[in-house]
């Protein structure tokens, strides 16, 4: 029996050890939402996977639907600016607690590669208006924010030329972020 191949880009947003090699990895996917995959021998030193396969990175990865699990068959990490390493992993450990179940969501995608932009970084004294906005698109994604109340627009169409309105809004918009997170009771 031959299983279909599916080839996607993603974000690792964690992993735990499964047997005596193996790892199960968190993906948020593009087309498929969040999946947990299996990747066999894994933390094995000699492992092709291993090194792809790093927490809160972006990356395309070739997954196969077995029986019971996903499996990854292959991973290929995508290059991501050194800034904002913590800025990203506490963004997407928000998401893997906020998501559940497969489905795939373009809106959070497209909001989570913006903290894999590099742009956001560039100006330290602007960090704060910048997590600020993924984090606005990341809710809003999820429903649990409204962006075009908060942002005057919809989530789709915001990008980085909108750090200028979040900082005019900044004690608003910090409200609003902790009320959501407050009112998902995680």
């Amino acid at each position: 029996m031959s299983y279909a191949i599916y080839t996607t880009r993603g974000f690792v947003l964690g992993s735990a050890p499964s047997g005596e090699a193996s790892k199960v990895y968190s993906l948020y996917t593009e087309d498929f939402g969040l999946v947990a995959a299996k990747a066999q021998g894994a933390r094995l030193l000699q492992s092709k996977l291993r090194y792809n396969l790093e927490e809160f990175s972006l990356g395309t990865f070739s997954i196969v639907r077995g029986k019971e699990v996903w499996r990854i068959t292959g991973a290929e990490k995508n290059e991501e600016p050194r800034e904002g390493r913590l800025l990203r992993a506490r963004i997407l450990a928000l998401v893997r607690r906020l998501v559940h179940g497969e489905e795939a969501n373009p809106e959070l995608f497209n909001a989570l590669l913006l903290l894999f932009d590099g742009k956001g970084y560039a100006e330290k004294e602007r960090a704060t208006a910048f997590e600020s906005l993924v984090l606005v698109l990341v809710l809003s994604s999820l429903g649990y924010i409204d962006a075009r109340s908060i942002l005057g627009k919809s989530a789709n169409i915001v990008s980085l030329s909108d750090l200028d309105l979040v900082e005019s809004k900044k004690k608003e918009i910090v409200r609003e972020i902790n009320k959501s997170l407050k009112e998902t009771q995680l």
